[in-house]
């Protein structure tokens, strides 16, 4: 579904359950992510949360993992 903020931003988002809790994952930004983009990537999600995996969890893993990789190769 797409969200619409009162500043107007419109942000696709994802519902769904898993293991008996809701959830909901921010896909990305309407029009920067277009309709048939967004379906993609919540028919990878929905594919991910019927093997029991969270799909906010894996994103939030690799955006951490990003972060880290950029902080160590910045840090020498």
């Amino acid at each position: 579904f797409i969200e619409v903020k009162e500043s107007g931003v419109k942000s696709w988002h994802y519902r769904y359950s898993l293991n008996g809790k809701q959830e909901r994952l921010v896909i990305g930004r309407y029009p920067d992510l277009s309709l048939k983009d967004a379906r993609q990537v919540r028919d990878e999600s929905a594919s991910m949360v019927a093997k029991g995996i969270s799909p906010k969890k894996e994103k939030n893993d690799k955006y951490c993992s990003i972060w880290w990789n950029y902080f160590i190769l910045h840090s020498c």
